[in-house]
C-alpha cells in the first residue's frame, strides 16, 4: 500500500546539496530541477526502518522513478540499498539516448569530438564533415547530423540549458564543448517535451561537469603521428608514401570547492595541434598545352586526338584576324581545325599568358595520365584549437544555487601550400579563423518542495574571418584586367586592398581563390521556467526569449571569376560535344561566362521568442501522461540600416514603365522594394507568425514491473531566425555582375577576357534611389514577401516497448515518424514554362536556325547542323533586346536575346530565385535498442535502425555535403512531384555497437580481486571500449551536360528502362564502373551535327531520371573504432591510465561517391570512384593522470 507523510531527504553526493520533503496522500514525492549527478535517497517515517539507497544516477532531462519499500521496525534500524537507476523510462514518451559519463571520457573519439557521440542514438545520420576533427573544415558542419529524419544541421543543441547555435543559417553549432567539460548528454530523436522548439529533427542536452567538496583533476596527452597511422587507400595504389602526420591533444582539469558545501568551481583547458598530408589530385595543363600545343591530346574513351577548332573560322561570318568572310553554314564546315592542332603563340591572350607566367599552375606529377588527375602531391593541411571552461555553483542557501560558466572555443586552419611552389594561389583551403565565447548564468530557487523556479541567461558571440592569401595583390598590374571594374573592386565594400587572384574554372583544370568572408555574430537568451507539483500534476511553465545578430560580409570573387568550356572551340559551339578543350579556350582568352561580385556589410536582426506549458501527469502508479503545448513566434528578420528588398511579383519596375515585351505584348511585372517606405511600410521581410501553436502528446504505461509502453506525438516548429538568402545575401547588398560573351548559344564571341564587361559594371546600391535600375538584369534570391507556409513545421509520432531484464539489461523496440512541412527551400521563378518546353518536344517539323532565320527543312538554306524542331528553333531565334541601354552587364546587355528569354515570367532579371517554406519529408524508421550495464558505469549498447526518408528538398547548408541530390531550384519548378524522391541521405540500415568494459580481473574486480605487485601491474585496471559501425551507403543522384535547353532547366540524363543499372562483384571491383554507365545519356546525345536522322526533339528533353536513384547507392561504411586502456595507481588518489586507440582499426576502406555527370565530353569519367570518403587506419597513444 502507499505510505504518505514520510519524510524525504535527496542529497548530491558530490556537493552535499539536499532536496527535503514530505511524501503525499497517494505516497509519492517528486524532486525537479535536479543536477545530474550520484544522489542518496534517505526515507524516514515513525514506526518504520529508515531507508537508504546510495548511487542513485540522475541524467541531464532525465526523471527516474525509484521505488522504496519501508518495512515496519524501528527508525534506529536502516535498510541499505546499493545500486544504480532503473533503465526503464516510465515518466516520458520521448524516444532518445542517454550518453553517460564514462562513455563520454572512455569511448575513442577522433579528435576529441564530443558531438560524434550523437551518432550512439537510434535515428541518427551524420553528414558531411561532422566526423572527427573540425579542424580544417567548414565551421558549420560541427551540427550537421540528420536526427529522426529531420533536415541536417537542423536539430536543437543545448550546453547547460543554453543554446550553442548560431542563427546563420538556422541552427549552426559554433561551439562543441572539450569533452574534458562535459558530465554527459542526452539526444532526443523523437516527441520532445514542450520544453523545446524551434528545430526540425531532435535535441542535444550537454550538461557540463562541476565541482565537488572533493578536489579531482586530470592532465592529458593524446598523440599521433605518421608512424601510427595506415596509407589510404588511393596514396597505396599511387604508391606514394605515407602522408607526413602529427597530432598533439593535451590539456588538463581541475575541480573542488572554495567554499565546502557552498562554493565549488571546475575548470578545464585543452589544446589541439594538428598538421598533416593530405593527398591532392588535381588537373594541371602540361608543358605543351601551356603552349597551346593539342597535338598529342587525346580522347580518353577513344585515343583519338581531340580537335582544337578555331573560333574565327566560324562560318557565317567575317574572320576577326583576316577580316574575310568565311562562307555560308552548309557550304562549309561550321570551323576550322588549328593547324597541326596547335593554337599559334600570338592567338593566346595576353591575360591568359600572364596568368600563365603567375606562379599558380604546377607540373604533372603523374606520369601517362594527362588528361585526369595528373597531379597528386601530399600538401600539408592542419590547424591549431584552444578551449577554455570555466564553471562555478554556489550554493547560496538551502533553497537557491546559482550557476556560471564561461567558455571560450578558438579554432585555426593554417594555409595550404598545394602545388608545393610556395605559393598559395590554388589553396582549396582559404586560412578560417573563429572564435566562439559563451556566458551563462542560473539561477534556481525553491520555494518549497513543491515549486522551482529556474532563470537561465546565455550570451553567445561567434567571431570568425575566412582570408584568401592573396588578398591584396594588383589584379591590373599583375594580369592586365581592366582598371573598370577590376581596379575599383573594392570601392564601396570598406574593405581596402580587397583583391584576389582571378578564379579560373576551365573544364577539370581549376585554380581558385576561395573568398573573403567576416562575421561578428552575437545572441542572448533568457529562458524561466516554473515548475509546480500540483497533486499528481507536475507542471513546467516558461519561455524562450532570444535576440539575434548577424553582422557579416561576405565576397566570394574578389578577384573576379571567368569560367571557360570547350564551346569555343569545338567544331559546334551550340552542341560540342567530344571537340575542343576549356582549357584551349582559356589560352584564347574566351570564357563562356563568369562573375564580378560587389559586397557590403549587413547587420541582420531578430527576436524570437517561445512559451511553453508542460504536464506530466500521474494519472495511477502504471500510466504517465505527458501534455504540453508550446506557441512559437519566430521573429522577423530586419537590417540595421533596413538594406533590405523584397520582391513584389505584381508591381512594375518604375524603369520599364509603360513598357511591354515585345514578345508577349503583356507589361514587365516584377519588381524590387526597400523596406520602411511607401511600398514596403514595414522594416522586417514580413509580416511576424502568431499562428504556430504546437501541441505536444505522450504516455508511459508500465505494463509491469519491468516493462512499458510508450507513444506519442507532436508537432514542431522549424528554425526561422536567420537564413542567409533571406537578407545576409540579398541583392541590395550583393550585386553579382555576370560576364556574357556570346548571344547565340556560343557560336560567335563579342568580347573575352581583356573587356569582359563592355558596358561596365553595377556597385550594390544599398538604399541609393537608383536601386531599381542597379538591380535590373541581376538575379539571385528574391524574397517575396508572403506569408506561404511561415514558418515550417514537423509532425513527430512514434510508439516503443521496453522491457528490462535482470542484471540491467534492457530492450526496446520502436517505430518513429516525422512528416515534413514547409520546409526551408528555394525555387527558380524564372524558369520557362513547362507548356513551351513540352510544345517544343512534341513539334514533329523540322527547322533550322540559320543565321538568325528560321527555315523549314527542304527549303533553301536549311542546314542540317543547325536542324531542331520548328518551334524549338523559334524559341532559340535572337530577338532585338529590349533592355539596350537600361542595364549594364550580363546576357541582358546585349543587341539581342532568344526569344524564350523574353518568355520567362521575368525577362527583366537574369534570375529569380524565390527562397521560401515550399520543401516536404516523410520518414518511417524501426528502432531495436540494447543496453547492458554494469556497475561503476561500464556498459555494452546497441541499436539498429532500419529506415526510409523521402523528400523533395535537402539540407540548407548542401555545400558542406558530397551527396547525390540536386537543387529544386535547378530543375522543374513547375512540376515540384519530379522532385519526390529518396533523400540524398536516406540510410536503409545502420547498425551501431557501443562498449565500455572494465576486464574482470585485479583488484576490486571479480578474478583477481586481492591481487597485489607484479599480478595487479600485470592484470589489473585494464579496460576496452569502442564504436562500431555499419551503415548502408547514401543513394546516388545524376546530372547531365550539355543542356541544350537552358532557360533556368537543370538536366538529368535519360535512363534505359530495360537497363540493368547495377554491376556486380565487391566495391574493389566496380572502381572504375560502379554502375552500369550505359544505361544513362544525355537527352540530347543523339542530337549531333554528323546525324542528320536524329531526331531534334531530344533538345528539348529534361530526362527521366529521378532526383536520387532507389537503385543504386555509394559505398556504405565498415567501421570499428577501439581503445584499450591499463590504469595503475601511482600514489595516493593519483591514477595513470595509459591508453591506445585506433579508429577504422581494421583498415576498411569507404569509397567516395562516384562521378555522377552524365556527359558526351571526351572527357567523360562517368561511374568512376576516386576518392576515399573515409580516414585510414589512426592510432594514436594518450596517457591520463586523474586523481
Amino acid at each position: 500500500g502507499v505510505i504518505p507523510g514520510a519524510t524525504v531527504v535527496l542529497t548530491n553526493t558530490a556537493t552535499t546539496e539536499r532536496r527535503e520533503g514530505v511524501s503525499g496522500e497517494d505516497g509519492t514525492i517528486r524532486f525537479v530541477n535536479l543536477v545530474p549527478g550520484t544522489y542518496r535517497l534517505e526515507v524516514e517515517l515513525a514506526g518504520f526502518q529508515r531507508f537508504v539507497r546510495d548511487g542513485i544516477a540522475v541524467n541531464v532531462q532525465a526523471t527516474p522513478r525509484i521505488e522504496v519499500t519501508l518495512q515496519l521496525g524501528s527508525l534506529q534500524e536502516t535498510i541499505q540499498v546499493t545500486g544504480e537507476s532503473p533503465l526503464l523510462q516510465t515518466e516520458s514518451a520521448s524516444v532518445g539516448t542517454v550518453v553517460g559519463s564514462r562513455a563520454v571520457q572512455e569511448l575513442p573519439l577522433n579528435g576529441r569530438n564530443v558531438l560524434n557521440l550523437i551518432a550512439l542514438a537510434p535515428s541518427v545520420v551524420p553528414q558531411g564533415g561532422s566526423e572527427g576533427s573540425l579542424t580544417g573544415k567548414n565551421v558549420f558542419a560541427g551540427g550537421n547530423y540528420q536526427i529522426g529524419g529531420g533536415v541536417a544541421n537542423q536539430s536543437a543543441s543545448f550546453f547547460d540549458g543554453v543554446t550553442v547555435q548560431d542563427t546563420a543559417y538556422g541552427n549552426i553549432v559554433v561551439l562543441t564543448p572539450s569533452p574534458e567539460a562535459v558530465e554527459e548528454f542526452r539526444v532526443q530523436t523523437n516527441n520532445s517535451s514542450a520544453e523545446f522548439g524551434r528545430f526540425t529533427g531532435g535535441v542535444v542536452n550537454m550538461a557540463s561537469r562541476s565541482g565537488s567538496n572533493s578536489f579531482r583533476g586530470s592532465l592529458f596527452e593524446y598523440h599521433r603521428n605518421k608512424a601510427l597511422n595506415s596509407n589510404t587507400f588511393f596514396g597505396k595504389r599511387a604508391g606514394l608514401d605515407k602522408p607526413p602526420f602529427n597530432q598533439n591533444n593535451f590539456g588538463g582539469s581541475l575541480g573542488g570547492p572554495i567554499l565546502r558545501n557552498k562554493l565549488f568551481f571546475f575548470s578545464a583547458y585543452e589544446r589541439y595541434r594538428n598538421r598533416e598530408g593530405v593527398l591532392f589530385r588535381r588537373t594541371v595543363p602540361t608543358a605543351a598545352m601551356k603552349t597551346g600545343d593539342f597535338s598529342d591530346y587525346r580522347n580518353l574513351t577513344t585515343g583519338a586526338v581531340v580537335p582544337i577548332y578555331d573560333p574565327w573560322t566560324q562560318c557565317g561570318i567575317n574572320n576577326p584576324g583576316t577580316g574575310s568572310y568565311n562562307g555560308d553554314c552548309g557550304t562549309v564546315p561550321n570551323r576550322l581545325q588549328f593547324p597541326g592542332n596547335i593554337i599559334p603563340a600570338n592567338r593566346i591572350n595576353s591575360i591568359a599568358r600572364k596568368y600563365l607566367d603567375f606562379p599558380v599552375f604546377a607540373e604533372p606529377t603523374v606520369p601517362g595520365r594527362w588528361r585526369t588527375e595528373n597531379f597528386e602531391r601530399n600538401a600539408s593541411v592542419g590547424g591549431d584549437n584552444d578551449q577554455l571552461n570555466f564553471r562555478g555553483d554556489f550554493n547560496l542557501s538551502q533553497n537557491q544555487r546559482l550557476l556560471g560558466r564561461y567558455t571560450r572555443f578558438e579554432s585555426t586552419n593554417l594555409p595550404v601550400d598545394l602545388y608545393g611552389n610556395g605559393q598559395r594561389h590554388g589553396d582549396p583551403y582559404s586560412p578560417e579563423h573563429f572564435i566562439t565565447t559563451q556566458v551563462m548564468l542560473a539561477d534556481t530557487h525553491t520555494f518549497n518542495s513543491s515549486t522551482v523556479l529556474d532563470v537561465r541567461f546565455g550570451f553567445l558571440r561567434w567571431d570568425y574571418d575566412r582570408v584568401p592569401g592573396n588578398l591584396g595583390i594588383g589584379l591590373t598590374s599583375s594580369f592586365g584586367l581592366p582598371v573598370v571594374p577590376y581596379g575599383q573592386i573594392s570601392e564601396r565594400s570598406g574593405i581596402p586592398n580587397m583583391e584576389t587572384i582571378p578564379t579560373i574554372g576551365a573544364g577539370s583544370n581549376n585554380f581558385i581563390s576561395t573568398g573573403l568572408l567576416y562575421a561578428d555574430d552575437k545572441s542572448y537568451s533568457f529562458n524561466p521556467t516554473l515548475t509546480k507539483i500540483a497533486g499528481d500534476h507536475t507542471l513546467k511553465i516558461g519561455a524562450n526569449v532570444m535576440r539575434a545578430e548577424v553582422n557579416y560580409f561576405q565576397n566570394n570573387s574578389t578577384g573576379g571569376t571567368f569560367n571557360f568550356s570547350n564551346a569555343p572551340t569545338a567544331l559546334d559551339g551550340t552542341n560540342p560535344g567530344a571537340t575542343g578543350d576549356a582549357f584551349a579556350s582559356f589560352l584564347l582568352g574566351i570564357p563562356t561566362g563568369g562573375t564580378y561580385q560587389s559586397s557590403g556589410w549587413t547587420y541582420g536582426r531578430t527576436f524570437y521568442h517561445a512559451y511553453f506549458v508542460d504536464d506530466s501527469w500521474q494519472v495511477n502508479p502504471k500510466l504517465t501522461l505527458n501534455l504540453g503545448v508550446r506557441w512559437e513566434i519566430p521573429g522577423v528578420y530586419s537590417e540595421k540600416d533596413d538594406n533590405i528588398v523584397t520582391f513584389n511579383p505584381e508591381a512594375v519596375n518604375p524603369i520599364l514603365a509603360g513598357r511591354t515585351n515585345p514578345v508577349t505584348g503583356a507589361p514587365y511585372l516584377g519588381a524590387f522594394e526597400l523596406v520602411n517606405t511607401n511600398e514596403q511600410p514595414k522594416r522586417g521581410l514580413r509580416n511576424d507568425a502568431f499562428n504556430r501553436v504546437a501541441p505536444r502528446f505522450g504516455f508511459a504505461y508500465q505494463i509491469t514491473d519491468n516493462t512499458v509502453v510508450r507513444g506519442g506525438g507532436g508537432t514542431f516548429v522549424t528554425p526561422s531566425t536567420v537564413r542567409f538568402q533571406d537578407g545576409v545575401n540579398g541583392p541590395v547588398l550583393n550585386r553579382t555582375n555576370n560576364i556574357a560573351t556570346s548571344v547565340d548559344n556560343n557560336r560567335t564571341f563579342f568580347t573575352d577576357m581583356s573587356n569582359p564587361f563592355p558596358t561596365g559594371v553595377n556597385n550594390f546600391p544599398g538604399r541609393d534611389p537608383s536601386f531599381q535600375q542597379v538591380l535590373l538584369g541581376g538575379g539571385g534570391s528574391q524574397f517575396y514577401r508572403d506569408e506561404e507556409g511561415y514558418p515550417g513545421y514537423t509532425y513527430q509520432w512514434n510508439v516503443a516497448l521496453q522491457h528490462q531484464f535482470r542484471n540491467n539489461l534492457s530492450v526496446e523496440v520502436a517505430y518513429t515518424g516525422l512528416d515534413g512541412n514547409h520546409l526551408p527551400s528555394s525555387l527558380n521563378m524564372n524558369q520557362l514554362g513547362l507548356d513551351h518546353i513540352t510544345r517544343a518536344a512534341n513539334d514533329t517539323t523540322v527547322c533550322s536556325l540559320t543565321g538568325n532565320v528560321v527555315i523549314p527543312q527542304g527549303q533553301p538554306g536549311y542546314a542540317s547542323s543547325q536542324r531542331d524542331t520548328c518551334y524549338g528553333a523559334y524559341l532559340r531565334q535572337q530577338v532585338p533586346n529590349p533592355f539596350v541601354g537600361l542595364i549594364r552587364e550580363g546576357s541582358l546587355s546585349t543587341q539581342t536575346v532568344q526569344r524564350a528569354l523574353l518568355l520567362n515570367a521575368f525577362p527583366q532579371y537574369a534570375s529569380a530565385n524565390r527562397p521560401g517554406y515550399f520543401g516536404s519529408s516523410r520518414y518511417n524508421a524501426l528502432q531495436l535498442r540494447a543496453e547492458k550495464r554494469f556497475g561503476a558505469g561500464g556498459l555494452v549498447g546497441g541499436h539498429y535502425t532500419f529506415s526510409n526518408n523521402m523528400t523533395d528538398v535537402e539540407s540548407v547548408t548542401g555545400w558542406l555535403e558530397g551527396g547525390a541530390g540536386t537543387p529544386i531550384a535547378g530543375y522543374q519548378t513547375n512540376n515540384l512531384d519530379e522532385e519526390w524522391s529518396l533523400s540524398s541521405f536516406d540510410v536503409r540500415h545502420r547498425l551501431i555497437f557501443n562498449y565500455v568494459v572494465d576486464l574482470p580481473f585485479g583488484e576490486g574486480r571479480r578474478f583477481l580481486s586481492g591481487a597485489t605487485g607484479i599480478v595487479q601491474g600485470l592484470v589489473g585496471g585494464w579496460s576496452v571500449n569502442g564504436v562500431t559501425t555499419l551503415q548502408s551507403g547514401f543513394p546516388l543522384g545524376f546530372t547531365a551536360t550539355p543542356n541544350l535547353i537552358g532557360s533556368g532547366y537543370g538536366l538529368r540524363p535519360n535512363i534505359d528502362p530495360n537497363c540493368d543499372k547495377t554491376v556486380s562483384g565487391s566495391a574493389l571491383d566496380r572502381l572504375d564502373r560502379w554502375f552500369n554507365t550505359s544505361c544513362f545519356s544525355v537527352p540530347s546525345a543523339g542530337f549531333s551535327a554528323g546525324n542528320p536522322a536524329t531526331d531534334p526533339r531530344l533538345r528539348w528533353q529534361l530526362g527521366n531520371s529521378p532526383r536520387t536513384d532507389p537503385d543504386l547507392r555509394g559505398h556504405g561504411i565498415h567501421n570499428w573504432n577501439f581503445a584499450v586502456s591499463k590504469t595503475t595507481r601511482v600514489g595516493g588518489r593519483v591514477n595513470l591510465t595509459l591508453r591506445a586507440e585506433a579508429f577504422n582499426l581494421f583498415d576498411r576502406v569507404q569509397f567516395g561517391l562516384p562521378n555522377r555527370g552524365v556527359t558526351t565530353a571526351a572527357t567523360s569519367t562517368l561511374g568512376r570512384v576516386t576518392t576515399q570518403a573515409n580516414q585510414p587506419r589512426l592510432m594514436q597513444l594518450a596517457f591520463r593522470l586523474t586523481f
